[in-house]
């Protein structure tokens, strides 16, 4: 480690990329603990590359790169995957992201970087402003570890790429589906859901927050679309929901110990892979939509049906829904993606819930509207980030949430009641 190379290599990027380097000069930097481990640095207990033959992992982690001819690359580390991208003669250019400013400084003044800094192929951006992902595009697994915590956006939509084809395996069983095709064929659609005279429409999530506002829906008339897992809470405070919806393979069990006669007069929106149990006992109208998901397409029974979006939470075609029926505002209450007040989901009067998660299982983190580290789970995570996405493609809307105690919603506006 010396201050010659890092001279070196910040004269270049000052020249080449003088708003990068303005960061850094401006950056304070935070204390790290940092050791040499045979060819590589470990970073406050983070291996950065391998320690024994950096160049052969740089080829795994860039091989399915071959081809392309405008990469992206998540991480700088020692170089190595830089230089290797740079032997492929069909790459064009080579957007290079910093994630952690820290990790950078250490990186430049441990190696001589001077080659790839001058190469014409590369641009060197930080993620300050950057929280979409670009493709096709590589990613160091330490430097993901090692992000900024301001860095926490763009990190988790590059882990949600990373995990997609996993993700999707859970979207491509419909178990239930068979069971349900004589309802879902004769079922009404949410075409068929009247429009409410309202512009303003609110979500009851299932998150610790929703107790904050339970007064404020007992004394308002409020058009409530509630997610399944939230109703208990509701029900215990005599609150009645507009319409509810279910998504889930195993969603019953939400509404178990509930009389059905609450319902008698409250819709369900369905998809149909929900338990046929549930839409056995439910009493009132049912009105099924599907997801854009891999499970639905080869169903042609419900094809032509209106979908909603949906990523994996039921939260998702509950606002889909309130846009459909032409809302101007949404609120979302109990929203919190999160361990808020130290538990998952919301409690009823009587202190009951109908789904609760062991608080250790949160080993993750999101931030409060007030910056604030708050746990969660990485599924959360990749639920609130899906999301921010769908606001920002529906901006003509206002949306609200209703706590600043949860996760930060890009794209909403804190709601006072």
């Amino acid at each position: 480690m010396t201050d010659n190379l890092l001279n070196k290599n910040a004269n270049i990027i000052e020249k080449r990329w003088p708003f990068v380097y303005k960061i850094i000069a401006e950056h304070q930097s935070i204390p790290m603990n940092v050791t040499v481990k045979g060819h590589t640095l470990n970073i406050n207990n983070i291996q950065l590359t391998s320690s024994i033959d950096r160049k052969s992992e740089a080829i795994i982690q860039t091989k399915h790169l071959k081809n392309a001819k405008s990469i992206t690359l998540y991480g700088i580390g020692l170089g190595d995957c830089i230089v290797e991208l740079l032997t492929n003669k069909k790459t064009e250019s080579i957007n290079i992201i910093i994630l952690n400013i820290d990790v950078l400084l250490l990186s430049l003044s441990y190696i001589d970087h001077s080659d790839w800094l001058t190469n014409a192929k590369i641009s060197l951006f930080t993620w300050h402003d950057i929280t979409k992902v670009s493709k096709p595009f590589a990613a160091l697994p330490s430097e993901l570890v090692l992000a900024d915590d301001d860095a926490c956006v763009l990190r988790d939509r590059v882990e949600q790429e990373l995990n997609t084809d996993f993700i999707n395996q859970k979207f491509t069983k419909a178990e239930n589906l068979s069971l349900n095709k004589n309802i879902v064929e004769k079922s009404l659609t949410i075409a068929d859901i009247p429009k409410p005279n309202v512009n303003e429409i609110f979500i009851a999530a299932s998150g610790p927050t929703l107790e904050s506002h339970i007064e404020y829906l007992q004394n308002n008339n409020c058009f409530i679309i509630a997610l399944d897992a939230s109703v208990k809470t509701l029900l215990s405070y005599n609150i009645l929901p507009s319409l509810i919806i279910s998504i889930d393979a195993v969603s019953f069990q939400l509404f178990k110990g509930l009389s059905s006669d609450y319902f008698k007069n409250i819709p369900l929106i369905f998809f149909p892979n929900v338990q046929p149990e549930l839409l056995a006992y439910w009493p009132g109208k049912l009105y099924c939509s599907y997801s854009q998901t891999p499970m639905y397409d080869k169903y042609k029974s419900i094809q032509g049906k209106p979908s909603l979006f949906s990523a994996g939470s039921v939260i998702h075609p509950a606002i889909d829904l309130a846009v459909y029926l032409n809302a101007k505002d949404i609120v979302l209450l109990g929203a919190d993606f999160s361990f808020t007040r130290n538990k998952s989901h919301s409690h009823g009067q009587n202190g009951e819930s109908s789904f609760s998660l062991p608080f250790d299982m949160a080993q993750h983190w999101v931030k409060n509207y007030s910056g604030e580290k708050v746990p969660t789970l990485k599924s959360f995570i990749s639920y609130l980030r899906d999301l921010e996405l769908f606001i920002e493609k529906n901006s003509t809307i206002n949306f609200y949430n209703g706590s600043n105690e949860g996760a930060k919603i890009s794209g909403t506006q804190l709601w006072r009641s």
